[in-house]
């Protein structure tokens, strides 16, 4: 994937959206339930970026996992769920992270006591300076996405599924408004929670610091359900850099016990997926035991380069480098935690420090595709053409469907 697609969908994953009075979550969006078993359902958008909103019947009242990013959405949803269960009682939202396609939509469930990791409110509150940026993104793409309507046969399949994407977005656009309140848990835990339901039981656990600073699972053993948000997809694995580094221990505790005998998981629900099989987390435990035994003993480099660099400029932090990565034994280096503070000193138009660093990257990482990406990127703003399509066929080479280089070699007519 593009490291622009990966832009993309980053930023849409933190919209903060409340509906305002032109449209309803109704209007704007199309839900689906999903029934998981007979006190178990998914509700879920039918349009792009969906977020599974899982719902339990106890006998306490129901529980809501996941808000979504529209409080207007949530509150459909949540009528929606009150229907399939015949009650409108609710006993808790539990939030599994801090992100807002999971938390924006809590302002539906103001009145109800709101679950996750202490450190969720926080997270929210540094992460709002993005609603204005968000809600210029999506009012791009709604006006991208018309202009490619109008060129449509009306009444077409095709014109209709468009048109229903474009008002979802147009929904969340809107919600940005003055009408949105951020509404974070209002009861929170550090490592661990248990809540009795009277016939349902919840465990929940912090994963630590993995997809988010706030990831938690979910687990209810009367129905074998495991919520993990984030944290799992389909033949992923889980990220890992040097701030993560210390929290893998914690990750395979958690590991071991959904996959224990003794917990006896049946299903598996991510937040944006269908439900996953068991033996995706036995693969995702086994990948990151390798990663442990790789690491265990070793310090980041990218920490100690990071260092040399604040403290003593660019040429002492290319040396360092060199003198770090001739050290396995003792360093370990993850290309994209250089890649990604590099690549801001470039967006900070700090092009004289950033080439000579993306150079000696793509020395030190030759296998990397997107080491030669962004060599490219930062020959292309210094207006080194003919180097910057060099990068970006190399890039290509390593990675053929890589889209970003083919976008950048098309744009300078290469």
């Amino acid at each position: 994937m593009s490291r622009s697609r990966i832009r993309a969908l980053l930023l849409l994953a933190f919209p903060g959206f409340m509906i305002g009075p032109a449209a309803s979550g109704q209007d704007a969006v199309e839900l689906k339930v999903v029934r998981i078993s007979d006190h178990a359902i998914i509700v879920r958008h039918k349009v792009p970026q969906f977020t599974n909103m899982i719902a339990l019947d106890t006998q306490d009242g129901i529980v809501v996992i996941d808000a979504g990013s529209s409080a207007a959405v949530a509150a459909a949803a949540r009528e929606r769920i009150q229907e399939e269960f015949g009650k409108d009682r609710f006993a808790y939202l539990i939030n599994t992270h801090d992100h807002g396609d999971h938390t924006y939509g809590n302002q539906a469930f103001a009145d109800v006591t709101i679950v996750g990791h202490q450190d969720v409110q926080a997270q929210m509150e540094a992460g709002e300076e993005r609603r204005h940026q968000t809600r210029q993104q999506l009012e791009g793409a709604v006006a991208g996405l018309t202009q490619r309507l109008a060129g449509m046969e009306p009444g077409s399949d095709q014109a209709e599924g468009l048109q229903k994407t474009i008002t979802y977005y147009r929904t969340l656009a809107e919600g940005l408004g003055e009408g949105f309140r951020l509404t974070p848990p209002n009861r929170t835990f550090t490592d661990e929670m248990t809540l009795d339901l009277g016939d349902r039981t919840l465990e929940l656990s912090y994963f630590g610091k993995a997809h988010s600073d706030t990831d938690i699972l979910i687990f209810c053993p009367e129905e074998g359900l495991l919520a993990t948000g984030d944290l799992f997809s389909p033949g992923n694995d889980l990220y890992i850099d040097s701030e993560r580094v210390p929290f893998i221990p914690r990750w395979l505790e958690n590991l071991d016990w959904v996959l224990s005998e003794g917990t006896e998981v049946n299903t598996v629900l991510p937040a944006h997926e269908d439900p996953l099989p068991l033996e995706e987390l036995t693969r995702v435990r086994e990948s990151v035991r390798e990663r442990k035994a790789a690491l265990d003993g070793k310090e980041s480099a990218f920490f100690d380069f990071r260092d040399v660099y604040e403290q003593d400029g660019v040429d002492a932090a290319l040396q360092r480098m060199d003198e770090l990565k001739a050290q396995p034994d003792a360093f370990f280096f993850f290309h994209a935690e250089f890649d990604s503070f590099v690549y801001r000193l470039m967006l900070d138009e700090d092009l004289e420090q950033a080439i000579p660093l993306f150079e000696k990257l793509a020395i030190l990482f030759p296998e990397v595709p997107n080491a030669f990406d962004s060599l490219g990127e930062a020959y292309m703003r210094a207006d080194r053409l003919d180097e910057a399509v060099s990068a970006f066929q190399k890039c290509l080479e390593l990675d053929p469907e890589h889209q970003n280089a083919q976008r950048r070699l098309a744009e300078i007519g290469r």
